[in-house]
């Protein structure tokens, strides 16, 4: 059934003035409460925020305008449906407010709110008849549910010089570096990994005979693999990829990994995360979005393809939906 305002019956096809929600969320903070705006990143964004006085990472209720964020949701059924369906038991609660119904007796809008607000504050049911009671997106997202870990790096032990590295001898020690630095930053790379024990020879250019002596000596490592496309990540034993929880933000200090060296498992968990966050978002926007959870501003073709071939196979397994409006979605 969608959700309308009372005096309201259908949805209104004016647009909310620019100056409109300024002076709601004006007139709201008159009455003593805080306000923000504009919350949220997804198509789903909550116009006026009030903030919970005792708690201030927190909402007491959240205002929707018939505007310009109400005409991004692509039709009617995502705009009075889908929202309370898939962001139900999220913690919102919502009223709206039509352009007309302000202009005629904005007193009276402001009593509906003030009402609404004390209903809530004393957890008591709210009126049908005054504003609609829906589930919405926070704009933050609880301590308990991040994912993020951070990145550990394996110390840099120097084991030899470049000359050292070529000799037979050493194969053991090649291998006994990889397994070291596995067992430290799995899941890692090959090609990280690879330039992880370089760099314990002095070695700073890789060449075929140095990628050789690398693979000879990697070969018999006991370490469970994966491929990303082209792109093979080694784990430890007691690590399952398919279980494997949370992704790993690198220290500044150290450098961040590039995105070709994150496991899809990892950059999967990133964008689960982001959707709990913002619900619903176009592949641009995902892209974007996880790409910061990683410590990236900007974003390029690594990190582009990188989460792309993520996002697809997180649908391919059942993880993520791609909507009727080509939105990424969580099927959860």
């Amino acid at each position: 059934m969608p959700i309308v305002s009372a005096t309201q019956g259908t949805e209104s096809e004016n647009t909310v003035p620019d100056h409109l929600p300024a002076e709601i969320a004006d007139a709201v903070s008159a009455m003593g409460y805080k306000v923000r705006c504009n919350i949220g990143c997804s198509e789903f964004k909550v116009d006026i925020g009030i903030v919970d006085p005792k708690n201030e990472k927190e909402y007491l209720l959240g205002i929707l305008l018939d505007g310009r964020n109400n005409s991004r949701c692509s039709n009617v059924r995502d705009r009075f449906v889908l929202q309370p369906s898939v962001l139900s038991g999220l913690g919102w609660n919502i009223i709206r407010i039509w352009t007309l119904d302000w202009l005629d007796d904005r007193e009276r809008v402001l009593k509906n709110i003030k009402t609404a607000i004390e209903n809530i504050s004393q957890k008591e049911e709210v009126k049908p008849f005054s504003f609609a009671n829906i589930q919405f997106e926070k704009e933050e997202p609880s301590a308990s549910a991040a994912a993020a870990k951070p990145y550990i790096n394996a110390p840099i032990i120097i084991r030899g010089t470049a000359e050292a590295f070529y000799l037979p001898q050493n194969k053991a020690a090649v291998k006994r570096a990889a397994e070291e630095i596995i067992s430290v930053e799995a899941p890692i790379s090959r090609k990280q990994l690879m330039k992880k024990v370089l760099t314990e020879w002095s070695i700073t250019r890789s060449g075929s005979k140095v990628e050789s002596i690398f693979a000879d000596a990697v070969s018999g490592i006991s370490a469970n693999t994966t491929a990303d496309s082209d792109r093979m990540f080694y784990w430890r034993n007691d690590q399952d990829p398919d279980n494997y929880e949370g992704y790993r933000v690198d220290d500044s200090e150290c450098g961040k990994r590039s995105m070709d060296d994150i496991a899809s498992q990892e950059i999967i968990n990133a964008v689960t995360e982001v959707l709990r966050e913002q619900i619903s978002l176009s592949e641009t926007d995902l892209i974007r979005e996880t790409a910061k959870k990683f410590g990236y501003s900007r974003i390029g073709g690594v990190i582009e393809s990188s989460v792309e071939y993520s996002v697809r196979s997180g649908i391919l397994k059942g993880k993520l939906i791609k909507a009727e409006n080509g939105n990424i979605v969580l099927s959860e």
